[in-house]
């Protein structure tokens, strides 16, 4: 099964997108429930390490968009670090 690059980033980074906006609502509720509870001041780690992940999730897509750029990515060894991070993240979440 030989599927092209540019089809496999497209979908890749469509499912980045989902990603981020799900990370970004759960970032959101988790402000506006803790905001009511305990009222203004600090912010809840929980609000911070999903704004984290939403933005490792951008970062992401954005890379998928420049690999989708790029005519030859058999010379270049950032292939496979890219899809062990992309699997360690998937294996995270």
């Amino acid at each position: 099964m030989n599927i092209p690059p540019k089809i496999s980033y497209s979908v890749s980074a469509f499912i980045s997108i989902i990603f981020v906006i799900y990370f970004g609502y759960k970032a959101l509720l988790a402000y506006v429930i803790h905001k009511e509870l305990y009222g203004g001041g600090d912010v809840d780690v929980v609000v911070v390490l999903r704004c984290a992940l939403a933005a490792a999730m951008i970062f992401l897509t954005f890379l998928f968009f420049h690999f989708m750029r790029i005519k030859d990515l058999n010379f270049m060894r950032i292939k496979k670090y890219y899809r062990s991070l992309n699997i360690a993240f998937f294996i995270e979440h």
